[in-house]
């Protein structure tokens, strides 16, 4: 069922079960999809376990500016938010296990993003288009897998910092294409939380990888090969490390800080 309070614009998705899930050609068979400039907010129940393809796939859904995604919702369709150009933050809940192609792309506002730890798998070029991300959150252990495509655009792998729920990520598929990743080895949301607050940058300057540490700390290199170029040790402040070559490397410190960074 549902009900849309077109004076506040909020579109409330309640019952059980699964929500009844159409394709491209057939989805203004979706109730609400001749009020879809009134929509502002929508809130998904707690009992329903699906959100349909193209349920909110419109550009003409970009008044809508937030959504909540209830704790049964298992899965999240192809083209469910595509192109809602108003989401500026999406929190995806625990209990999803996969997200389909397109899902969110072109939602041009988002400036934060949360996967939760139950996400196994997410199909092509779902968060592409999100080029305001500026924090995106995954609390999956194991990073999930994409099937084909990429999942963000080049501004995202380039802007946004990863905050990961393992190290893992730093070497998995689409994953690692990461500039700055923040990873915890505990996938505790908390954690991930507290690293995210750490005043520790990795950056390059010439053929140097220039670390700014928050405190005394060790710091590795690796080739993205996995070969180990440099561990050291580095005060607070500021310390260049000389790479031998020109490429892009991977630069951790133990206080959780990592990072993939391109060396001229």
């Amino acid at each position: 069922t549902w009900s849309l309070d077109t004076d506040e614009g909020t579109l409330v998705i309640s019952g059980s079960g699964a929500m009844d899930s159409y394709q491209y050609q057939y989805r203004s068979s979706y109730p609400w999809y001749k009020y879809q400039t009134y929509i502002k907010s929508v809130t998904i129940g707690d009992e329903v376990t699906n959100i349909g393809f193209w349920a909110f796939g419109n550009s003409e859904y970009s008044n809508i500016s937030n959504v909540t995604i209830g704790n049964s919702v298992t899965e999240i369709e192809g083209w469910a938010f595509y192109m809602c150009e108003g989401l500026t933050s999406v929190v995806i809940p625990d209990a999803v296990v996969s997200i389909g192609t397109f899902a969110f792309t072109g939602c041009t506002s988002l400036t934060t993003l949360t996967i939760g730890s139950g996400v196994t798998s997410i199909s092509n070029y779902a968060f592409y288009g999100c080029t305001s991300l500026e924090s995106v959150t995954s609390l999956a252990v194991t990073p999930p897998t994409c099937n084909e495509g990429n999942l963000f655009s080049d501004e995202t792998y380039s802007n946004a910092t990863l905050y990961a729920a393992s190290a893992d990520y730093v070497t998995a598929d689409y994953w690692m294409n990461f500039t700055h990743i923040v990873y915890d080895t505990t996938g505790t949301e908390t954690i991930v939380s507290s690293i995210a607050t750490q005043a520790s940058t990795i950056g390059t300057i010439d053929n140097a990888i220039v670390i700014n540490s928050a405190g005394q700390q060790s710091v590795t290199v690796h080739s993205l090969l996995g070969s180990l170029i440099a561990k050291q040790l580095v005060a607070e402040g500021e310390t260049s490390i000389i790479v031998p070559t020109g490429g892009v490397y991977i630069v951790a410190l133990s206080d959780g800080t990592k990072a993939k960074v391109l060396v001229k």
